[in-house]
């Protein structure tokens, strides 16, 4: 009888922890807010880089992202992000030629979730700046 119990909670618990994941991936993007604090586009116009700030709310930090998207496209709906830093309000991108972009940020090493060196034949350079 105890054996049957503990199986039964155990199963509950792992369903719960199940539906707790699947809850959280659904319904991220709808909690985050998203600040644009630059989209330039490159040189030739073929590619826009969008450097944004995402903000999950009070029990997260701010996360300095870089999306590269095609032409003009809403970077929002693509998966094209080649940056994703945290605890940092402060992201900066330049476009060099149409095949580099850098970008600065202030982020420790520790807090660089993501970090793309190329991406669509773009090379990216990265440079951490002091505050």
């Amino acid at each position: 009888m105890k054996k049957g119990i503990l199986i039964c909670l155990l199963v509950v618990c792992f369903v719960a922890v199940i539906m707790g994941i699947i809850f959280r991936v659904i319904l991220r993007d709808f909690s985050v807010e998203f600040e644009v604090v630059e989209r330039i586009a490159s040189p030739d116009g073929s590619y826009t880089a969008v450097a944004f700030l995402a903000d999950g709310g009070a029990t997260t930090s701010t996360s300095p992202q870089v999306s590269i998207v095609f032409g003009k496209d809403d970077f929002r709906k693509q998966t094209n992000k080649v940056f994703i830093g945290d605890r940092s309000d402060f992201i900066d991108i330049e476009w060099i030629d149409r095949k580099k972009l850098v970008i600065k940020h202030r982020v420790c090493e520790e807090d660089i979730f993501l970090q793309v060196i190329k991406k669509n034949k773009i090379d990216i350079a990265y440079v951490s700046v002091e505050d």
